[in-house]
């Protein structure tokens, strides 16, 4: 998988470049809106993750009791 990734990432690599050139124009501008939702889901989704794997983890060890 991880180098079907890596294929993936190299193509697009070279499909961007032209004759050693980046077709696109780079930007100073960064949305900051933009990255605190990536932040706010990135940061929730590590919160919901920690407390089920809690929640197993003590589902698991009352069975074995």
């Amino acid at each position: 998988m991880i180098f079907m990734v890596s294929l993936i990432t190299g193509a697009l690599g070279v499909v961007a470049t032209v004759n050693g050139r980046t077709i696109a124009v780079g930007t100073d501008h960064v949305e900051w809106g933009a990255l605190a939702c990536v932040a706010a889901i990135l940061l929730a989704g590590l919160v919901t993750g920690t407390f089920y794997y809690r929640f197993i983890i003590r589902k698991t060890i009352s069975k074995i009791k």
